[in-house]
């Protein structure tokens, strides 16, 4: 590891650090240069990468950098070369360690993932962008879909990642360097860095993924969520995990129907996955699909359906954009989540007017979301006569495998009935 207290004591504080001679020492042969992050700048030269110098080293007056081509830069510093040369063997150092754990992250437990994090935020250069740069690696590599930053009363912030439907505490990062890491969060977001006492909400995007950010003021600090979207590939239904008679009976079910059929499930049981896929699956079933989704945002794009965010509409209720959406004329409408009483009304409405719709829906189980839905709507009824179907997903662990299990009821004159 990198000797972190070390470099502190070298007395030079800041990166990049500028070494400008002055015209007179330019004159005698000490050339201005730069020690950044990712290399040395010297003047009327290319940039020397860390990748690139096999050795530094310094006497009293000069700094010597040998490169892998066999050339040597010696560098006039005067009285400052010894402390160039051990900054410079550091931030070396940090970069190979970096690229290091990057290239081996696959092979790196999870929880070992987290520690190299905390190592990162004693690197000398970039500590915070670097260790947020390598969270989201992480997320991608070990396929996290949540990351929460949670304050206690003992100033520690405990790290919990959900992997595969799976909660899993990592790590804990002291507290004043959670600040620094969550300003860094909060400028990708485009949210304010310098308030941390009310609620904020944000998006950026990372390599292939989206990042949404939640944040939310505690007694103890700032409650940081992340949500990782990864863009999904459209599979079919019995790709998931579904048998072929499964995937055939809903199939059956959704493309000759109208109606409201839900998709429910707990956090990260597939629920999204499921409605991409059943519309994929419709839409290369015919040529004359108006297919038209509302979500808050959109998490991945689904060729040949038109996708909507609520983001990008001035009014932001769910159930008012269903509204608007109607008068679209569309054959397929699904909503990204149920979320109020409102949207409830709105949707029932729809389905019994003669519009197929798909919603997702947090849940337990069927039955679950059919006393959900009565409790959320003024008329228990109209839940019985607009409802079709509700598919049910769960996740459940045997061993170290992950399997999916898929429900699914009708709704047959007012009563459900278990089709599997």
């Amino acid at each position: 590891m990198v000797n972190i207290a070390y470099a502190n004591n070298l007395g030079v504080l800041n990166l990049p650090l500028e070494y400008n001679p002055g015209k007179l020492k330019k004159i005698l042969g000490a050339l201005p240069f730069v020690i950044e992050a990712n290399g040395i700048r010297i003047l009327d030269h290319e940039p020397i990468d860390y990748n690139d110098i096999i050795s530094v080293s310094a006497n009293s007056v000069y700094l010597e950098i040998l490169n892998r081509n066999n050339s040597v830069f010696r560098l006039n510093c005067g009285f400052k070369a010894k402390k160039f040369a051990e900054l410079i063997e550091i931030v070396k150092n940090e970069n190979s360690e970096y690229a290091k754990y990057s290239d081996e992250l696959e092979t790196v437990d999870l929880n070992d993932s987290f520690v190299f994090v905390k190592n990162i935020l004693e690197f000398r250069t970039l500590p915070y962008v670097r260790a947020v740069n390598f969270i989201l690696k992480i997320a991608i590599v070990k396929n996290l879909s949540d990351i929460h930053f949670e304050p206690t009363e003992s100033n520690e912030i405990n790290l919990t990642v959900r992997q595969s439907g799976q909660i899993i505490k990592v790590v804990s990062l002291e507290k004043h360097k959670y600040e620094r890491l969550v300003a860094r969060l909060k400028y990708l977001s485009k949210c304010l860095s310098h308030v941390d006492d009310i609620a904020q909400e944000g998006s950026f995007k990372h390599s292939n993924i989206d990042v949404r950010l939640s944040t939310f003021p505690t007694d103890n600090g700032e409650r940081i969520s992340l949500r990782i979207i990864n863009t999904i590939k459209f599979l079919s239904l019995n790709s998931l995990g579904w048998s072929d008679k499964q995937a055939s009976i809903w199939l059956d079910s959704i493309k000759c129907n109208r109606g409201l059929y839900i998709i429910s499930g707990r956090v990260g049981s597939g629920k999204t996955t499921a409605m991409y896929s059943s519309l994929y699956e419709l839409s290369i079933l015919g040529d004359h699909l108006r297919a038209v989704t509302i979500e808050d945002p959109v998490e991945s794009f689904i060729p040949g359906i038109c996708q909507a965010s609520l983001s990008s509409m001035k009014e932001k209720s769910l159930a008012n954009a269903f509204k608007h959406i109607l008068r679209q004329d569309p054959n397929i409408i699904a909503l990204g989540e149920i979320r109020d009483s409102n949207c409830v009304k709105e949707v029932l409405q729809a389905s019994l007017s003669g519009h197929l719709i798909f919603a997702t829906f947090h849940a337990g189980s069927i039955d679950e979301t059919v006393a959900r839905l009565k409790q959320m709507s003024s008329d228990e009824n109209i839940v019985l006569a607009g409802l079709k179907g509700i598919l049910h997903l769960e996740l459940k662990r045997e061993g170290q495998v992950l399997c999916p299990e898929v429900h699914f009821a009708k709704i047959c004159e007012s009563k459900l009935e278990q089709v599997f």
